[in-house]
This record gives structure tokens, C-alpha cells and sequence, in this order.
């Protein structure tokens, strides 16, 4: 079943949609209340913010969708919540894109998050307030990972995240946790680029991802994820404002 939409909902007071400048470097998005600015994104990168998955749960469309990028200004009431923004730009998508979609499930190459054979070494959260950062350490350069009252789903997501690949929990551990990991990231613990290939590998200066969570009492175990997709079965380069 195709569809653009999935529930009626109120449109953004008003979009305006350009072509990225030639040689633009970065790349996000900045929300302000009132109002959203993307910068040079494809039209797979506005999916998947709109409906709030990663990078390899879109697929399909034409190969534009993944090469053309685009500037984006969109404002809206400054009461608008995070869900109504999503269905707003899910609109404007299929208004200004022509963009038709549907969701499938299918086994994709990820990884099983899993105890390993000694258990965990961290414990339980010492208090109720939840957050899970990941930075870059100015001291080495390495990425890190902090967590503070973090079920194993969060630390499973920001995994795949970094990874650019599924991770399922596989853990049976029901508890909230504290914990901390610093690792350097290669060719296969970065996410895909735009064009979706690998960046260039870099210097190792620490651990990898899958060295640092094994210091955490735990292993990244290679196994096919069963994962939703979006699927774009039409699209169109956008209208003029």
C-alpha cells in the first residue's frame, strides 16, 4: 500500500525550499521556536528526520533523492510539538516533492547487543534523570559515550547510530544504567554518507567501538535484525517557492 500521509494534520505557515550552495560544507538541522532550518540535505535525509528513523531504514527513489541537496526554511506556531513538526514536514514532502512512500520490514546485516560471558560491568542508575550524550573528547579525539539512568533499547539506538547499522537488544537486562565508553571510529564504526559509502578509514588512536563495549561487560555480535524501512516509490525535485 502507497501513501504520502499518514493522519490530517496543520501545515507550516510557510516553506521555503533551495537548492544548497555549490561547495556548502556541513550539514543538520536548527530549530528554533517557531521555526526549522535544514541545511543541505537530500530528500533521503528530510525522510528520515521526518519520520524520525536512521539513515539505513530509507531506501529506494530516484538517485537524486540521495545527491541533491537542499536548503530549507520552514516556520510554524510556537506551541507546534515535536510529533505535530513531523507530520508538518511529512506534508510539506508530499506537497512540494510529490513524495510517496510505504513501510516494509525485512532482515538486514547488524548486530545482536548481548551480555558477555563474565556480565556487565556497570551498575545500575544512582538517580532518575535520563541522558545519553555522545561527544568527542577534546583531549584525544576519540569518541565517547555517556549515560546516565539508560535502559539497554537507548544504548542499543546510539549504537546503531554510530555504527550506521541495526542493533537489537539482546540483553534480558530490564534495569536503567549508568555507564561511559570512549572508542576511536574506523571505516565500520561511522555512519554511511550521503552518497552511502564508508568515509576513509582513520588513524587508531584507542580502542574500536566493539573493544569498548566489550569493556562495559558486553559484545556486539553479528546477526541479521529484522528492521523497518521506509520505501520511496515516488518522488519529484521540489516545486519553486
Amino acid at each position: 500500500m502507497l501513501f504520502a500521509l499518514i493522519a490530517p494534520a496543520a501545515d507550516f505557515e510557510a516553506v521555503s525550499i533551495k537548492p544548497s550552495p555549490s561547495g556548502v560544507r556541513g550539514s543538520g538541522y536548527n530549530l528554533t521556536p517557531g521555526r526549522l532550518r535544514g541545511k543541505n540535505q537530500a530528500l533521503r535525509d528530510i525522510v528520515q528526520f521526518a519520520w524520525g528513523v536512521q539513515g539505513f531504514q530509507v531506501t529506494g527513489g530516484p538517485a537524486w533523492a540521495g545527491s541533491d541537496h537542499y536548503e530549507i526554511l520552514a516556520t510554524f506556531p510556537g506551541e507546534t510539538n515535536d510529533a505535530e513538526r513531523k507530520l508538518m514536514l511529512q506534508r510539506m514532502l508530499a506537497d512540494r516533492f510529490g513524495l510517496i512512500i510505504h513501510k516494509d520490514s525485512k532482515e538486514v546485516s547488524g548486530y545482536a547487543l548481548v551480555v558477555s560471558r563474565d556480565g556487565v560491568r556497570f551498575g545500575q542508575a544512582a538517580s532518575e534523570e535520563h541522558s545519553l550524550v555522545m561527544g568527542r573528547s577534546a583531549t584525544t579525539g576519540q569518541r565517547t559515550l555517556t549515560a546516565t539512568s539508560t535502559d539497554m533499547a537507548g544504548l542499543a539506538g546510539i549504537l546503531a547510530y554510530a555504527l550506521g547499522q541495526p542493533v537489537g537488544d539482546k540483553t534480558d537486562l530490564a534495569a536503567r544504567y549508568d555507564f561511559a565508553m570512549e572508542w576511536s571510529p574506523d571505516e565500520t564504526s561511522a555512519p554511511l554518507s550521503k552518497s552511502g559509502e564508508r568515509p576513509e578509514p582513520i588513524a587508531q588512536t584507542g580502542p574500536s567501538i566493539f573493544t569498548a563495549i566489550q569493556g562495559l561487560g558486553l559484545t556486539l555480535r553479528p546477526q541479521k535484525i529484522a528492521t523497518e524501512i521506509i520505501v520511496i516509490d515516488q518522488a519529484s525535485k521540489p516545486s519553486e517557492n
